[in-house]
């Protein structure tokens, strides 16, 4: 049942003057009044090509026009709007509760004509900007930086420029892609065996997806391969693309690390350490997602060490449960390879039976500590008790005091040493700490930083 004429031009003449304008831009197909406690909102609809948001209008208490506009989880991807979004200058962008994105912005002007022009220059940014950065593309995550289905449509068709038109018609690279990017969106460690288009593993996935390509053709999926592998020119521009892609989606998280502005790190330093990570990222057998995104992972560290440790560099209580152990195979002075890691801080290589962490060297810790994450591996593994021995009141660095359990594990190794039975502390989060617990244990230590080495003594 449609709303009687003359309350529409009632709800329409009760708007602020400025709410007017707006609203009698566009016609009653897009536009609607409601009411909120505040007064009146301009409800438009159909406002963008990239994606179906509702946008409102309401007046502030300048008479300045507030425009805002909520997106959901489920219609971007909210993460990477919101870690962009200087790129969108008129727009103010905050995550809700619920994790959906916040969209707003004001209008200046006054008179339909002026204030029209103003909304429409603003809602064509905010389109361009979500049509670029925040749209699905069957990837999330890390492999969205690593893949990108873009790209990859792009690649492909300005190699077909130069084929006759009717032979590119039967050439499907949008359909083609996007079962690439679905296959890494149901296996994303997938993405790694892409940024080498003539491994194994790529050609077996591109093969998955060549009927998508190539439906009725002609050509089969191994002359294709002949032909690429005979066209070293070709590999080197779809690899230099690929590169391209995982640079700026690099460049862009370094940009949004708490230390980037206190660091002064510049745009070229970036890159240089952006393309150094591609270079690792190739080299590495098997890697997995879980590798990347452990930032206690032994690959993810030799990799930050590798390439990022330069970029972030700042100026730069006894332990009590494995009192009296003395280390095992090893004796008088032994080094250790350090890494360093950000804020001046260094990183040690510890293993609990046979599994390797890098561990933060906090001198203001006193025990071993690690996260109930990768206690549940090691129970698992039969590295730790099945149950804690006991609990121990840990201080952190603001203050807080939290407990801890502990567990027992069947052996620490640290280099060349090892201490049997050694007792560990266990907390929900966090945690990966080397403190006083092991150190002391020696005669003595020092972190010799030039050489990036952690010296320990035994008498």
């Amino acid at each position: 049942m449609s709303m009687p004429s003359q309350f529409i031009w009632a709800q329409r003449d009760a708007l602020h003057p400025n709410l007017r304008a707006l609203y009698d831009s566009f016609n009653e197909e897009v536009v609607s009044i409601e009411k909120i406690e505040t007064g009146q909102m301009v409800v438009m609809q159909g406002m963008f090509s990239s994606v179906d948001l509702e946008l409102g209008a309401v007046i502030d208490a300048e008479d300045d026009v507030i425009v805002f506009g909520y997106a959901l989880p489920s219609q971007i991807n909210v993460l990477e709007a919101y870690s962009n979004r200087y790129d969108c200058e008129s727009w103010s962008m905050e995550i809700g509760e619920d994790g959906g994105l916040w969209m707003t912005t004001w209008l200046f002007e006054e008179g339909q004509e002026d204030l029209l022009m103003e909304f429409v220059i603003k809602v064509l940014e905010l389109d361009g900007f979500l049509e670029e950065v925040a749209l699905f593309t069957g990837n999330n995550g890390v492999a969205e930086t690593l893949f990108d289905l873009d790209l990859c449509v792009q690649a492909i068709e300005e190699n077909l420029v130069y084929l006759p038109v009717s032979m590119r018609d039967e050439l499907k690279p949008q359909k083609y892609c996007s079962c690439l990017a679905n296959q890494v969106e149901a296996d994303p460690d997938l993405v790694f065996a892409l940024m080498d288009f003539t491994s194994p593993q790529a050609e077996q996935l591109m093969r998955t997806c060549w009927s998508d390509y190539c439906p009725d053709c002609g050509i089969t999926f191994e002359e294709a391969m002949g032909q690429l592998h005979g066209d070293h020119g070709l590999i080197e521009e779809l690899d230099e693309k690929s590169r391209r892609s995982f640079v700026h989606g690099c460049m862009t998280e370094l940009m949004d690390t708490p230390f980037a502005d206190d660091a002064n790190v510049t745009f070229a330093q970036m890159e240089v350490a952006c393309n150094c990570m591609f270079d690792e990222m190739r080299a590495q057998k098997d890697m997995t997602m879980v590798d990347l995104e452990d930032e206690h992972s032994v690959v993810m560290n030799e990799m930050f060490s590798a390439c990022l440790s330069d970029l972030f560099l700042f100026d730069s209580n006894q332990g009590v449960l494995n009192a009296g152990r003395h280390p095992a195979g090893c004796r008088g002075v032994n080094y250790v390879p350090l890494l360093r890691g950000m804020a001046g801080t260094w990183k040690v290589k510890l293993g609990l039976g046979d599994s390797q962490k890098y561990f933060l060297i906090d001198s203001g810790a006193s025990e071993l500590v690690i996260n109930e994450d990768w206690a549940s591996q090691l129970r698992m593994k039969g590295v730790l008790s099945p149950y804690p021995t006991d609990v121990i009141a840990l201080t952190l660095a603001d203050g807080r005091s939290i407990a801890g359990e502990i567990y027992e594990a069947s052996s620490l190794n640290i280099g060349e040493c090892h201490i049997d039975d050694f007792e560990v502390v266990v907390v929900p989060e966090g945690g990966m700490l080397c403190g006083m617990g092991v150190l002391s244990l020696f005669s003595s230590w020092q972190i010799d930083e030039p050489n990036e080495q952690l010296i320990l003594s035994i008498d």
